[in-house]
Parts: structure tokens; sequence; C-alpha cells
């Protein structure tokens, strides 16, 4: 059998584990049941506190959760403690959600993958009258990174915007958000809902998401239901606008990104096959990287595999749900506060996480 095949022999097998809820067994998987692993987790993260870090942490083995806490404060003023509830800004794993939604509307025969825009909007230009459902899904459509729909409110004129803009060579990978707005976009016209209404009684509803909004409905000045941003945003980025839907602007906590999750083992969102379809690897990178649709795949040191999405915003707040599938843990994560040693919290905090979980890991 050739690698390429026995690649994507495990990859096929890995996912039906996911969807069936199976665990695969690891080397030197460690036990979640240990009485000190939940204050090791604790004790680490309360001194990464002290190095700037704010925000929640969700550890799990499977459906049993080692550790959910709030660290740090909500607010500027350091008075308002962050609880398991404070809302926090997920950024790009709002993809994740608006791959759901699309394979939600082909599961209800409104829609197909191999769907073009000009079947959604009739006014496409003729270089992107062709580009299909699932070329936006893969970032291979040819849109490139512009964010040409920032603080634009009306849908149309948020797609001509990005209809306005110069296209790239289609096939090749550029990540950009504008693929996702117009995803968003259609997610609207095939439902006949807006995009908020969709996610909501589709996909959180069904998940038992409690406490996930969007950008522009939550009050984000109100720090018992927000943390707070590092510096200003333009009064046209506080406003719902298309730069923050579809391809960023949900509003969630490391708890609903776990019960999301944890649903997606379920037919409670999507049919087996439809969570398939939403964690297949379709492009390879020279990295080594896997590009899903709003899923990544990559390596650890320990050759094994994890699966994750996550976002990062200007402003501080940045957050990750990430699966170590060999393994069977999963790790949920927001903060607000930015970055630590020019990367990430939501780069540093799965390291550190593997360090106690995995000793010998180094963060």
């Amino acid at each position: 059998m050739a690698a390429s095949d026995r690649f994507a022999l495990s990859s096929l097998l890995l996912i039906a584990s996911l969807v069936l809820g199976v665990s695969c067994s690891g080397t030197g998987r460690p036990d979640a049941l240990s009485p000190t692993l939940e204050a090791r987790l604790d004790r680490r993260i309360r001194e990464l506190v002290g190095l700037g870090y704010s925000g929640q942490v969700l550890v799990a083995q499977g459906d049993r959760v080692i550790l959910h806490r709030g660290y740090g404060w909500s607010d500027a003023q350091g008075r308002q403690p962050v609880t398991e509830r404070t809302g926090y800004y997920v950024a790009s794993i709002t993809k994740n959600f608006t791959t759901a939604a699309i394979l939600k509307l082909r599961d209800m025969g409104r829609l197909r993958l191999t769907d073009t825009l000009d079947r959604f909007f009739p006014e496409a230009p003729p270089d992107k009258r062709a580009i299909t459902l699932e070329q936006l899904l893969t970032h291979t459509s040819g849109i490139v990174k512009n964010y040409a729909a920032d603080g634009i409110t009306d849908r149309e004129a948020a797609v001509q915007a990005i209809f306005n803009q110069p296209l790239g060579t289609p096939g090749e990978f550029h990540y950009t958000n504008d693929s996702y707005v117009l995803l968003g976009a259609v997610v609207e016209v095939a439902s006949g809902e807006p995009i908020e209404t969709f996610f909501s009684e589709q996909l959180f509803r069904p998940a038992g998401l409690r406490d996930s909004g969007f950008w522009g409905f939550v009050d984000i000045d109100d720090a018992t239901r927000f943390a707070h941003i590092q510096g200003d945003i333009p009064q046209e980025r506080r406003l719902a606008n298309w730069g923050d839907r579809a391809a960023s602007g949900v509003i969630s906590t490391a708890g609903d990104l776990y019960r999301w999750w944890r649903a997606l083992q379920t037919d409670r969102v999507l049919p087996r096959q439809s969570v398939q379809d939403l964690f297949a690897p379709r492009v390879n990178t020279e990295s080594g990287t896997q590009i899903a649709a709003g899923w990544y795949w990559t390596r650890t040191a320990r050759d094994t595999r994890a699966l994750w999405t996550r976002g990062t915003e200007d402003f501080g707040h940045n957050a990750l749900l990430l699966s170590w599938i060999d393994e069977g843990f999963t790790l949920a994560m927001t903060t607000n506060a930015g970055e630590i040693d020019g990367e990430g919290w939501n780069k540093r905090m799965p390291a550190e996480v593997e360090a106690i979980l995995w000793p010998g890991t180094a963060p």
C-alpha cells in the first residue's frame, strides 16, 4: 500500500473513532483519575497568570472534565474575576461553526459543496462566478487576505466589496477571512434566515451551548459578560458587521467550546458522515499541517495526532479547541491576554498542558 493510501486510511480510521467517541490507546497515557493531575494543571496555570495569562482553561479526557476554571480578571481594573461564563471573542474558531452550517444546509437539501457562487449571487463578476463552496471552505478559491468586509453592516455591500478585490491563483492555499464571509452570506441566502438565527437554532441549541453569542449583540463593555479588550476598537467594528460574521465574531467560553466538541461526537448537530466531512483533511501544506474545513491536523512531538481550531484577534482575545486524538484528551482555552514571548497564548497553552499530561514534553 502506498504511503499516501496508508495516510488516507489512518485519517479515516481516526475520524471514525472521533465520531464514535472512541479514544485510541496511546503510549505513556496519563491517568486522568489521578487526584494530583487537576492540582498540577491548576498550579501551573496559576504560575502562568503571574506571567500575564488571563482566561479560561478546560482539560478533559473523553467526557470526563479534569479541570475547568477561570483565571485572572475580566476587567482592566482587576476587580471582576474571570468566571467559567465570561465571554471571549474566539475569532477564527467561528469558521468551524460556519462549515458546520454549510454542511447542515447540504443535509437539508439547500445546497451542494460543488455549487458555484453564481447560484447564490447572480451579480458575481466573471472571475468569481465559478468559485465553488468547497474552494471557499478550503481557502483555495483564489480569494486573498484583504478583510474587505470589515465594518460593513449590509450583506450585499460586504459581498460586493469582496467581489471587487482582485483574484489570486485558484487552487493555491490562501488563508482568508473573506472566503468565509461569502460562506456566511450563502448561509443566509440558502436558509432565508439571519446567520445568527441559523447558528443559534441549528448549531448552538442542539449542541447545548449556554454562553455563546455574536459580536455586535453582546455588550462588550460589560465585564461580567465579556473580558475587556486591549486598546480601542473603531466604532464601525463595534457594530454587528460582516467582518465579524462567519469568519470570526462568535463570542464563547471554554466550556461551550468543549460542549461543541462533545456534541460533534454524537448526531445532535450533524450526522456521522457530515462530521467526517467536517474533519476530513483536504489540503496538505509544506509545513506538514493538513487543512480540513475550519479545522487543522498536526503531529505532536510524541508522533501522535492533534486536531484543532483556533482564533486570534488584535485586541488581545485568542482561543483554542484542540483534541489529542490518539491519547483521548481535549483542551479548550480562551484568553484576552494577547501574547507571551511573541506568540499567542493559544499556541503556548497546549505546550504547557502537554508538559503536565505527558511529563518530559517540553513546553
